[in-house]
């Protein structure tokens, strides 16, 4: 605080010496004006304070079974700025394009126009119900943060990958259509680790299927 009064000092010293006391005045309040709102812009900037989301299950390549759905929803989700990252996807997925085993539980974005350089909102809807909208930014490394809120029970924020490539899905999955990730063969899809080569007895594969999902073909 001592450093920013001495600052502030030096330039009321140095604008009297040149242009007079009511003018140094004047130019030093429109300095801190500036100043106040410079920095509350940057610090509300929601490019630099946003929380990650890299949940795999929430990509559209997932089937989920409707005893699964109950398990996985985003109803306790704290309102405020994400990124989604990683396997997952970066973007909301297009809800448009159905998955029947999710119903009306999958949130995404109802245009194919919805993404652009410019978007400041993207409508949402849960399959062919419009289901209101969320805020977006594009940020300057042209990734997008999106200000989400809790949504109904049993609903989620699904997502998809806006320009998949080799390694988007990880070292056991690859790209398939619509931004989604497609397993290799031989390998299975476990909630902790998304997926992994198969190396399980059936049995042991068969204890997990309450929690197991697995790929669209």
């Amino acid at each position: 605080m001592s450093y920013l009064f001495s600052a502030w000092t030096i330039v009321l010293v140095f604008a009297l010496g040149h242009v007079g006391f009511a003018t140094a005045a004047r130019t030093v309040i429109v300095l801190v004006f500036a100043l106040g709102h410079v920095g509350f812009a940057t610090a509300d900037d929601p490019c630099k304070q946003y929380t990650n989301i890299s949940d795999p299950w929430r990509n559209r390549g997932f089937l989920l079974t409707s005893s699964q759905l109950q398990l996985k929803d985003d109803s306790d989700l704290q309102e405020g700025w994400y990124r989604f990252v990683g396997v997952g996807g970066d973007i909301l997925d297009f809800a448009s394009i159905p998955i029947p085993s999710l119903a009306e539980e999958r949130l995404g974005y109802c245009s194919l126009r919805s993404y652009s350089p410019t978007v400041t909102n993207i409508n949402l809807c849960a399959g062919a119900i419009s289901n209101g909208s969320v805020d977006v930014k594009v940020c300057s490394s042209r990734y997008y943060v999106h200000k989400l809120r809790p949504t109904a029970r049993n609903q989620i924020y699904a997502t998809s990958h806006q320009r998949c490539t080799e390694s988007s899905c990880g070292e056991f999955a690859q790209c398939g259509t619509l931004g989604a990730c497609v397993c290799k063969t031989g390998c299975i899809r476990c909630p902790k680790d998304f997926y992994r080569q198969e190396t399980h007895t059936d049995a042991e594969v068969r204890e997990r299927d309450l929690e197991n999902v697995r790929f669209m073909g």
